[in-house]
C-alpha cells in the first residue's frame, strides 16, 4: 500500500514496514534540508516518524543476548541492560556500547570510567528486568554482585567482563561507548537468556555442531 500526498510517495507497507523519508515523484531521495513543503515540514516529520517505528520494528527481530552494563556512582552500583554490546578489538581487546543520550545514566558515562559487563543466563530474566527498570534510589545493592578489577558484576551469569571507558563518540541521539576489557571470566555450560520481539527467551534446540563461523570470526 502507498499513500500520494503534494507529489511524495509515502511507503506504508515497505521491507520495514515504515515510510521512506521524503521521495520525490520519480522516486529519489530528496535531501530532509533541500525539501520544504509548501505548508512547513510535516510530511517530512510523518516520514521520519514512520520511518523510526518501521527501523525500531526491524531491529525487535533481531534475536540478541542480554548483558547488563553495571558501575559504581558513589556508594551504590547503577546499570542498565544493552543488547548493543559488541566486540570491536580482540589486539588489543575492545568492545563497545550505546546508550541514549537523554538515559539517566548517560551522567555517569566518561573515559576511565569502570565498567561490568554480565551476559546473563537463562535463569537471570528477573535480573534483567530490575535493570531495565529506573534505577532505585540504593542502587543494586540487594542483587547478589561480586568484583573483577574493581568493575561490579552479575553473579552466574554466563559471562563477565571488566571494562573501562576508552573513548565516547557521539552518534545520533546516542553515544557510542568504547572500552577497554581489563579481564573476563565465564561459567561454561549455562545457556544464556535470549531477548527478541520484547521478550526474554531460551534456547529450544540443539547447536548445529557442523555449522562453521563466518569467515574472520571465531
Amino acid at each position: 500500500m502507498e499513500a500520494q500526498v503534494h507529489g511524495i510517495t509515502l511507503f506504508r507497507d515497505g521491507l520495514l514496514g515504515g515510510a521512506v523519508p521524503c521521495l520525490d515523484e520519480e522516486g529519489l531521495f530528496m535531501s530532509e534540508r533541500a525539501y520544504q513543503p509548501a505548508g512547513g515540514d510535516d510530511l517530512c516529520d510523518l516520514s521520519r516518524a514512520l520511518q523510526v517505528e518501521g527501523f525500531k520494528e526491524a531491529f525487535r527481530a533481531l534475536v540478541s543476548g542480554v548483558c547488563v552494563v553495571s558501575f559504581d556512582v558513589g556508594p551504590h552500583v547503577h546499570g542498565f541492560t544493552a543488547t548493543s554490546l559488541t566486540s570491536v578489538s580482540m589486539n588489543p581487546p575492545l568492545a563497545l556500547f550505546c546508550i541514549d543520550s537523554s538515559a539517566a545514566s548517560h551522567a555517569h558515562m566518561h573515559v576511565g570510567k569502570r565498567i561490568g559487563f554480565s551476559f546473563l543466563a537463562a535463569g537471570q530474566a528477573s535480573i534483567a528486568s530490575a535493570f531495565a527498570a529506573r534505577t532505585p534510589p540504593q542502587g543494586y545493592g540487594d542483587l547478589d554482585l561480586v568484583r573483577i578489577e574493581e568493575a561490579p558484576v552479575v553473579v552466574g551469569a554466563v559471562a563477565m567482563i571488566a571494562a573501562r571507558i576508552q573513548a565516547l563518540h557521539a552518534a545520533g541521539d546516542s553515544t557510542v561507548c568504547i572500552c577497554a576489557l581489563d579481564a573476563a571470566r565465564t561459567t561454561p555450560g549455562l545457556p544464556p537468556l535470549l531477548y527478541s520481539a520484547r521478550q526474554y527467551r531460551t534456547l529450544a534446540d540443539q547447536p548445529l555442531e557442523t555449522l562453521k563461523p563466518p569467515a574472520g570470526e571465531t
